[in-house]
């Protein structure tokens, strides 16, 4: 399949705007082609003037060569625009999405001490792992004291849980575990020294956190509670629908870049001068590739987060619940591309077919 059909069917119509436009660079290189073939073809010396009705724009006045560097202009300044656009963009989406996530992480963390709120009033309960290190008031002077955070000891009120302690010394403690490890691992920012602790103490509550999940979706089922499913049936909805953005914008990275590999190779194939040695180092240094590796980072936090809450801390079936639904959307999104094809297509035939009558 051609570059250009691969990329109608891969473009997220709201982002069309912002794609390579492939054809119309393929456009410039045609006419650079045609002109380079031209002035082969006269066998016209260098300086020669080109009096030809088919480029008005020369006025009878221009060389060859003139004519063929200003489309090669032409093309570079129309690759700078469509780059630094393609930039923009990408920088933009993964900053929203980011903050996305970050609001859907801490609506998680309420939601939960929500829960442990109800658990702590005997609304419904679940037995703690006997196996998870419980904190106490000599380790957080060890550890999180040490950093300025506070850890109550839960003297002189009601018992707490591991992970209610660990909540309630961190407000802004990751809900999905070490990913905030992961994310300084994968080249991002350092964590401070306090923010691995936390990290590392959510990480030791992952398993508690998925038998509240568990305790408070077998407390609705027993309710039958329409607005807790109702709430929660959302609340999924905005996990598949930021995994399938994320997932788009990777897509849209890769597409792209492709998109400029091959306006670069038809130039070099069609033309005698060469974009490789020139434009592609620029599309090297300049291009957000490292921007997928954020964006795999946030979709693995995603993904975590999702089996804490839907599936029993099973990462693979998460990941293969929320890429079910990102392929319905593909091949609905592309059953509706195909159809705009084939629409397209037999309006130009039956158009031809008048013309011919």
């Amino acid at each position: 399949m051609k570059f250009g059909h691969i990329l109608r069917f891969n473009v997220v119509e709201e982002w069309r705007p912002h794609y390579i436009h492939y054809a119309g660079l393929k456009k410039i290189i045609f006419e650079i082609a045609r002109l380079e073939q031209e002035q082969k073809q006269a066998g016209a010396p260098e300086g020669h003037v080109l009096h030809t009705d088919e480029e008005p724009l020369l006025h009878g006045h221009a060389s060859y060569e003139m004519a063929i560097a200003q489309k090669e202009n032409e093309l570079v300044t129309e690759m700078d625009r469509e780059l630094a656009d393609i930039i923009a963009f990408t920088l933009r989406k993964e900053a929203e999405m980011a903050s996305q996530l970050e609001s859907l992480d801490l609506e998680v963390h309420s939601l939960e001490k929500q829960q442990l709120r109800q658990h702590n009033s005997g609304r419904y309960s679940f037995e703690p792992l006997p196996s998870l290190p419980t904190l106490t008031e000599e380790d957080g002077k060890q550890g999180l004291e040490d950093k300025g955070v506070q850890i109550a000891s839960g003297q002189g009120g009601e018992a707490k849980t591991p992970l209610t302690r660990a909540m309630s010394a961190s407000p802004n403690l990751d809900p999905t575990g070490a990913s905030r490890l992961d994310a300084a691992e994968a080249g991002g920012p350092p964590l401070s020294p306090l923010s691995r602790t936390m990290s590392t103490s959510a990480a030791s509550m992952r398993p508690e956190r998925i038998r509240l999940w568990a305790a408070s979706k077998k407390a609705a089922h027993r309710r039958r509670s329409v607005g807790h499913h109702t709430s929660q049936g959302d609340l999924q909805q905005r996990f598949i629908e930021l995994f399938t953005g994320l997932n788009d914008l990777v897509e849209y990275l890769q597409i792209n870049r492709e998109g400029f590999r091959k306006v670069i190779k038809k130039h070099d194939k069609l033309t005698s001068s060469s974009l490789k040695e020139t434009y592609w180092p620029l599309i090297e240094e300049r291009y957000p590739e490292h921007k997928k590796d954020v964006l795999h980072h946030h979709i693995n936090r995603l993904v975590d987060l999702y089996s804490i809450l839907y599936e029993n801390g099973d990462v693979a079936a998460a990941n293969e619940s929320l890429s079910q639904n990102l392929r319905q959307h593909i091949k609905v999104e592309r059953n509706t591309v195909w159809r705009d094809m084939v629409a397209m297509e037999r309006r130009t035939v039956a158009a031809t077919v008048d013309a011919g009558a």
